[in-house]
C-alpha cells in the first residue's frame, strides 16, 4: 500500500511540474490511464484540435482525429512507449485536420510503470509547431531544389570551405573531373588536383577568396590540355562555389578560325601584290582586282569593280575572242583552263590561268610573256634560218668535196685542203644539227623518235664507215656474237654513234685509234667507244653532259659543246643510259647501254613503221 502512495506521489509531482511547464511555455497537456482507458485533454489541447472546451475523447477518438497519413506511425509510437521494456518516453510530430485546416502538432510525453512493469499513467503534452514545420519543410524543400538544381546543371559545380576543402560536388563536375565526389569531398583543392598550384587559377581563387568577391574567367588547365570558363563566388562560411564548363572545343575553333583569318590576309596580301588577277562573279561581274592586274590592264580597279567584264574590255567581247570562249567554259563546265592569247589593244601576250570560283564566277590569273613570245618568234625565225638557209649551202660543200676525194687525180696538196674543208664541213653540220636538237630538247616538246627494228652492229659499221674518207684507218671496230637488235630509230642512233665516234677522234691522241666495241650484255647491249690521249679535267667530268662545256686544248674552236647533251638526251629517249671516264692511263670512255627488244615489241615496232 505504501509503494502505491509513493506512486502516485510520484505521478502527482511530475503532474504538478507538468502544469507549471503548462502555464509557463502555453503547451497543451494530456493524461492517459492505460488500465481504464481513461484519455483526457486540458482546454489548450482541444482548442489545438479545433473542439470545444467540453468535448470528451477517448484514445480511438483521439486516434481518429489524426491524419490518416500520420495515424499508424502515431499509434506505434503510443504502444511502444507503453511497453515494459522501453524506455517510456514519447515524441512525435503529427498532422491534426481541424476547421481552419491541417496543423502540425508536437507531442512529447512519458509513461509510468509499477513495480510489475505495468503501465499505470501517460502524461504529456502538445504544441501547435505548424510554422516551425512549414519553415523547415521550405528550408529542405529550398536544399533538395537546390541539390536537384545542381545536379541537373550543364556545368559542373563544386564547393570549398574556409581551408579549401571540398564540401560538395555535383554529377557533372564528376563526369569532367573524371573522379566520383566520394573520392573528392573532404580532400583539400590542392590535394585533389595539384596542377593547381602555382597557376593562373589558382591566383583567381585567392583573389576571389581574400576580396569576397566574384572572378569570372578563362583558363587552360595545363596537365589535361583543356579550356575552362570559370565562375567563382564567396561562400558565407568563407569558401567558394565554383561553377565551370569545358570550353576546349570553342578555343579550339576559335583559334582555328583565327589562324584562318591570318592565313586568308596573308592570302590577300600575296594576291594583291602577286601575279595580275582578278575575281568575276556568275554575271562576269568584276568583285575583285589587284593593283598588278591594274599595272597589267593599265585600267583603274575604281573603273572596274561592279562593272561587267565584256563592257571593260570590249575587244575581248566575242566568240572569235579566247578569252571569251575558256572564260565561258570555266563559268559553265566548273572546270580549269590555262591559255596564251595576245590582246592587241595593249599589244599584250598573256598566259592565262582560270578557274571555277563557288559563288558561280571565275578567279583569273594572269602573267605578261609578251618578252617571251617575241623571244621565242626571234629563236623560230632563227632557227629557219639555220635549219635551211645554211644547212643548204653546206650540203652542197659536203657534197662537192666528197666528189672531190673520190677522184684519183687530185694533186696530193689540193687532196689535203679539200679533206680539210671536208672536216669543217662536217663540223659544222653536226653545229647546226646540235643547235637545232638543242632547241627540240629544251624548248619544244622533245626530240621525236622513229622507232624500228634495227642492228645496231649493222648501223654501226655504217656509221664508221663515213669516218674512212676524213679519218682513214682512224676507227677500229669490234662487233661481238650476240644480239644486237632494238626497237629504235637508227637515224638517231646513227647520230649517237657518229657524236661518240667524232668527239674522240678530235680529242684523242692522232697517232692511236678510237676503238668501238659492241657486246650483248644479259638484256641490254653494251656499245664502248674509247680513245686514248689527255684525259678530261676531273672538275669538269661530273658535268660533261651539261650543254655548252667543252674540254682540253682548243675547245673552243671545235663546237658549241651540245652534242654529248644531245647524246645524252637521245640515249636516255630510248631508254638506255650513257656514262664516261676518263684517267691519263686509261684514255677516255664512253659506255652506252640500250634496251634489248622482245620479239613482240619487234613486231610491234615493225608493224607501227
Amino acid at each position: 500500500m505504501a509503494r502505491t502512495t509513493r506512486d502516485e506521489d510520484s505521478i502527482a509531482r511530475d503532474r504538478e511540474q507538468l502544469r507549471l511547464a503548462v502555464e509557463a511555455t502555453g503547451l497543451g497537456t494530456w493524461d492517459y490511464d492505460p488500465e481504464t482507458g481513461a484519455l483526457t485533454f486540458d482546454e489548450r489541447a482541444l482548442a489545438l484540435f479545433g473542439v470545444p472546451p467540453d468535448t470528451r475523447m477517448g484514445m480511438e477518438d483521439f486516434l481518429s482525429r489524426v491524419h490518416p497519413e500520420d495515424r499508424m506511425k502515431t499509434q506505434a509510437a503510443i504502444r511502444q512507449a507503453l511497453r515494459p521494456e522501453g524506455s517510456g518516453h514519447f515524441s512525435l510530430e503529427h498532422r491534426i485536420p481541424t476547421p481552419l485546416g491541417v496543423r502540425w502538432l508536437a507531442a512529447n510525453g512519458r509513461a509510468f510503470f509499477d513495480r510489475e512493469g505495468r503501465p499505470v499513467r501517460f502524461l504529456g503534452t502538445l504544441v501547435d509547431v505548424t510554422e516551425r514545420v512549414h519553415s523547415r519543410g521550405d528550408i529542405e524543400h529550398a536544399q533538395l531544389q537546390r541539390a536537384r538544381l545542381l545536379e541537373s546543371m550543364s556545368d559542373g559545380f563544386y564547393a570549398v570551405d574556409a581551408q579549401w576543402r571540398l564540401t560538395d560536388v555535383n554529377a557533372q563536375a564528376e563526369r569532367m573531373l573524371g573522379q566520383r565526389r566520394e573520392e573528392l569531398v573532404g580532400r583539400t583543392l590542392w590535394e585533389a588536383f595539384p596542377g593547381y598550384q602555382g597557376s593562373e587559377l589558382e591566383q583567381h581563387y585567392r583573389d576571389a577568396a581574400s576580396r569576397r568577391c566574384a572572378e569570372s574567367f578563362e583558363t587552360l588547365y595545363t596537365p589535361w590540355n583543356r579550356w575552362f570558363d570559370v565562375r567563382a563566388h564567396p561562400n558565407e562560411d568563407g569558401g567558394l562555389s565554383v561553377f565551370f564548363h569545358d570550353i576546349t572545343r570553342r578555343k579550339r575553333e576559335q583559334e582555328e578560325r583565327e589562324q584562318l583569318m591570318r592565313e586568308h590576309e596573308r592570302a590577300l596580301e600575296v594576291m594583291e601584290h602577286g601575279e595580275a588577277m582578278f575575281v568575276l562573279d556568275k554575271d562576269f561581274r568584276f568583285v575583285m582586282v589587284n593593283e598588278n592586274q591594274e599595272r597589267l590592264s593599265r585600267t583603274r580597279r575604281e573603273d572596274t569593280l561592279g562593272r561587267v567584264f565584256w563592257d571593260v574590255f570590249p575587244a575581248t567581247a566575242h566568240p572569235g575572242s579566247k578569252y571569251w570562249v575558256e572564260y565561258h567554259r570555266v563559268a559553265e563546265q566548273r572546270v580549269p583552263s590555262r591559255f596564251d592569247e595576245y590582246y592587241a589593244p595593249l599589244d599584250l601576250w598573256t598566259s592565262t590561268s582560270v578557274y571555277p570560283t563557288r559563288e558561280g564566277g571565275i578567279a583569273a590569273f594572269f602573267r605578261d610573256v609578251t618578252e617571251e613570245k617575241h623571244t621565242e618568234q626571234f629563236r623560230e625565225r632563227l632557227l629557219g634560218i639555220v635549219g635551211h638557209d645554211l644547212r643548204n649551202p653546206l650540203g652542197n660543200i659536203t657534197l662537192t668535196t666528197q666528189l672531190l676525194l673520190r677522184r684519183e687525180a687530185v694533186p696530193d696538196v689540193v687532196l689535203t685542203g679539200v679533206r680539210r674543208i671536208a672536216t669543217s664541213a662536217d663540223r659544222m653540220t653536226r653545229m647546226i644539227d646540235d643547235l637545232l636538237d638543242f632547241t627540240r630538247a629544251s624548248m619544244g616538246g622533245g626530240i621525236p623518235l622513229d622507232r624500228r627494228p634495227t642492228d645496231l652492229c649493222w648501223l654501226v659499221q655504217e656509221t664508221v664507215a663515213e669516218f674512212e674518207l676524213t679519218h682513214p684507218g682512224r676507227v677500229v671496230l669490234a662487233c661481238a656474237r650476240g644480239a644486237h637488235t632494238g626497237a629504235w630509230d637508227p637515224g638517231r642512233l646513227a647520230q649517237v654513234v657518229s657524236n661518240l665516234v667524232g668527239n674522240a677522234l678530235v680529242h684523242g691522241d692522232e697517232d692511236s685509234p678510237v676503238r668501238v666495241e659492241l657486246r650483248a650484255d644479259g638484256p641490254d647491249v653494251e656499245l664502248s667507244v674509247h680513245n686514248d690521249g689527255p684525259p678530261v679535267p676531273a672538275e669538269l667530268l661530273p658535268r660533261i653532259f651539261d650543254p655548252f662545256k667543252q674540254a682540253g686544248r682548243d675547245a673552243g674552236r671545235r663546237g658549241l659543246g651540245l652534242g654529248l647533251y644531245i647524246v645524252q638526251h637521245l640515249v636516255r629517249a630510248h631508254g638506255g643510259s650513257i656514262t664516261a671516264s676518263s684517267s691519263a692511263e686509261e684514255g677516255t670512255r664512253f659506255i652506252v647501254r640500250l634496251p634489248l627488244a622482245t620479239t613482240r615489241e619487234l613486231d610491234a615496232s615493225a608493224h607501227a613503221g
